[in-house]
């Protein structure tokens, strides 16, 4: 989970940096977007050892991220900037979700079995 939270938060911090251009920033979110699907994915693989208390925001997020871009289909600029913002606010909470659980055990001792 450390290895997750630190690449989710060098990539953030990225974006982050290329706000400067706006055009670069946009463009980044889209690798932003897509590394944070990833570790979305390895944390699902991980369930049993999610702390409780973040698995109910763990499990909205596949359905806020069908929404930004269920949004996004509609194809209009102020849709576009809803959607951008949406995925903003996402990837920040998603690095906030991976902060709580990075210093929890990487490996399943026997008793939680």
């Amino acid at each position: 989970m450390k290895l997750l939270y630190n690449i989710n938060k060098v990539i953030i911090g990225i974006n982050l940096i290329l706000i400067v251009i706006p055009f670069f920033a946009l463009l980044f979110m889209t690798i932003t977007g897509i590394v944070q699907v990833i570790s979305y994915l390895v944390v699902l693989t991980m369930w049993k050892r999610t702390d409780p208390s973040t698995r109910k925001y763990l499990s909205m997020y596949p359905f806020l991220v069908g929404l930004s871009l269920g949004i996004l289909y509609i194809g209009t600029d102020t849709s576009y900037a809803i959607a951008m913002c949406i995925a903003a606010i996402l990837a920040i909470g998603f690095l906030f979700i991976l902060k709580k659980q990075k210093d929890l055990p990487s490996k399943i001792t026997t008793d939680e079995l």
